[in-house]
C-alpha cells in the first residue's frame, strides 16, 4: 500500500510541474501578445499624424494586427482562467 501511495505521490508531483510550466508558458505568451499589441497600437497612432494616404493604410494595418495580437492574448487569458478555475 505504500508503494502505490508512493506512486500516487510522484505522479500528481510531476503533473504539478507540468501544470507550473504550461501556466509559466501561457503568461509568457500572454504579456507577449499584450507588448506586440501596445507597440503596434503606439506606432498606429504616430501614423495617424502623418498627412499621406499610405500613413492611414499603416494605421488599418497596424490596428488589424493590433487587434489579432488582443485576440491572442485573450486566448491565454481564457486558458489560465481555465487552469485556475477562475
Amino acid at each position: 500500500m505504500n508503494e502505490r501511495l508512493e506512486q500516487c505521490v510522484k505522479q500528481n508531483k510531476w503533473e504539478i510541474e507540468k501544470l507550473e510550466k504550461s501556466v509559466a508558458e501561457y503568461k509568457k505568451n500572454l504579456a507577449e501578445e499584450l507588448r506586440k499589441a501596445a507597440d503596434r497600437i503606439e506606432k498606429a497612432e504616430a501614423a495617424l499624424y502623418q498627412p499621406e494616404m499610405s500613413s492611414i493604410n499603416s494605421y488599418i494595418e497596424l490596428i488589424e494586427n493590433a487587434q489579432t495580437d488582443l485576440i491572442a492574448a485573450y486566448q491565454h487569458r481564457t486558458t489560465l482562467k481555465y487552469i485556475f478555475g477562475k
